[in-house]
Formats: structure tokens, sequence, C-alpha cells
């Protein structure tokens, strides 16, 4: 049976690229996931410092005259998910189309971060400089169609805003993908009677959005003992994202975003533990780390 989206990895940690000995197994760029359809389109989630090596491996070691057309979807305007743009080697390719995708919320601040880090004197080549057909468009809350493929965005709780990307075969609730880098699971105003409550209508959300997917990407940047110091940062530990992807009866678990400082040796305990976990809540989820280079089919 042919998948209907070929997924590959090229930047899985969080916040700054880390390179070196202790990473060199999950690897050290920040966000970028590539999406192939079934029907033939390129999909990109976040173009952290891993969209270089997506961008020369699209254009044929380089050659940027053989790039094809790719939506962007971004999920917010942090650096470490927009910092490999300007080495993104279809930019560079006249004749190319490349379409940024942003929550319609986000997309001005998003464009405008996109724009600004591509301008003299802080990098040589202007943004209107760029010979590729470069378009920014809104997504709305109903989501667009590429292809055979709706695109929604999943609304995140982090600092100025984020939105997670689901991705389903048109007209069919299966297969699907959700993409979740950057999200605050427990609200750091819960213990007010109007933050619980915030925080059910969040996980609520959550779990309809993510409900039935086959592969989740989700924000385990920390631990359950390193969370308390950091209510608010925008981030999850492990155990949360693996008892949400249980409440949202989610086939695969991929543990992304790893903390910069977070060695190989210590993700692979972390996958251990999750594992575990998912066991003892009686759930079928199949948990992995994020990896560079891994490529999964749904």
């Amino acid at each position: 049976m042919r998948s209907a989206f070929t997924v590959r990895l090229w930047g899985v940690r969080g916040s700054v690229p880390s390179p070196g000995a202790g990473t060199r197994h999950h690897g050290g760029n920040t966000s970028c996931v590539s999406v192939h359809t079934a029907d033939g389109h390129l999909l990109v989630l976040d173009a952290g410092t891993g969209a270089r090596a997506l961008g020369e491996h699209l254009t044929r070691d380089g050659h940027a005259a053989d790039a094809p057309d790719v939506d962007v979807f971004l999920t917010h305007a942090h650096w470490d998910h927009l910092q490999g743009l300007p080495f993104f080697t279809p930019l560079y390719a006249p004749g190319a189309r490349v379409t940024f995708h942003a929550a319609q919320a986000l997309r001005p601040a998003v464009e405008q971060v996109v724009r600004a880090q591509m301008r003299p004197p802080a990098f040589p080549v202007a943004f209107d400089a760029l010979p590729a057909r470069l378009v920014f468009r809104d997504v709305p809350d109903a989501g667009l169609t590429v292809g055979e493929t709706v695109v929604q965005p999943v609304a995140a709780q982090h600092p100025g805003g984020a939105a997670g990307w689901r991705l389903a075969a048109s007209g069919a609730a299966t297969p699907a993908i959700v993409y979740l880098p950057d999200n605050e699971i427990a609200d750091a105003s819960a213990t007010a009677a109007t933050g619980r409550a915030m925080r059910v209508a969040w996980r609520s959300a959550w779990v309809t959005a993510l409900r039935g997917a086959q592969l989740l990407l989700h924000d385990a940047t920390y631990t359950p003992a390193e969370l308390p110091d950091r209510a608010g940062w925008g981030h999850s530990a492990w155990d949360e994202a693996v008892r949400l992807a249980v409440d949202a009866e989610v086939e695969r678990l991929v543990l992304f975003h790893h903390h910069p400082d977070r060695a190989d040796a210590a993700v692979d305990h972390i996958v251990d533990e999750a594992r575990a976990l998912a066991a003892s809540l009686g759930s079928p989820l199949r948990v992995l780390a994020a990896v560079e280079g891994l490529v999964l089919h749904v």
C-alpha cells in the first residue's frame, strides 16, 4: 500500500543548534521536517537550521536550478524555527515557487521576522532580491488544501503565540500527522480556578486535533524534574506528551525539540521511560525519539 505521507526529519533540537560529540546521533540542528505527499507535493514544517541540508538535498547537491516548488508551513517567528531560511537553496532558484504559510493571526509577525533576518548588514542577500517566486499566505482556522492534503493550524501555548499543524488526506479522517514542536501542555496559571478551566479547554482542543493521528511530533524539551522551574517558558516535559498522545489515541509519538544540552544517551533513557509510561497506562502507543535523517511513512 502506498504511503499518503513520507516524513523526513532534518532538524530536531530546540532553542539553539547544538552540534558536538554528545548530540551526534540524534542531531544538533533546529526544527525542520519535510513531508512528501502521495500526489507529489512537498510540504516543509518549519525552517530551522535543518533546512540547509534539506535545501541541498532538494537541489541536487546545491544546483538551485533543480529546485522544486515548496510549501513551507511555519509555526511561529522564533529564530530557531526560521534561521535556516537564508541558506535554503530553493530560494535562489529562478522560477521556483516557495510559499510561506502561517496561521492567520501569526502571519504578519512571521513575515516581518523572515524578511528582517535577510537584510543587510545582517545578511548580504536581501529577501526581496531572491530569484525564486516568494509568497506569504494566511492559513485560516479551517485550514487550506494543498493538492489532496488538508493542512490545519493547531493552536499551541507558547510565548508570543504559535500554531502547530495537522496534515490529513483530503476528505478522509486518516491518515493524519500532527506537528506541535513548541507547546506547553501544563498551564503556568493552573493553580487558580480560571487557570484550571483554561487548561481543561486547551487540553480538550488538543485531544480533538490529535484524535486518532497516525503520527504526532510533539515538544518534549524537559524532564518532569526540570519542568517546575520553567513554567511559562512554552515547552513540555516528555511525560506530558505521552499522556496527551495516549488520551488522543495516537498511534506513534515522536519526542521532538530535544533540549540543546540533552546528550544522546539521556534522550535514549527518556524514550525508555516514555515507553514504560505508555505501557503502564495500558496504551499501545509507540514512542520514539526524533533523529535527524529518520524517515517515517504514514
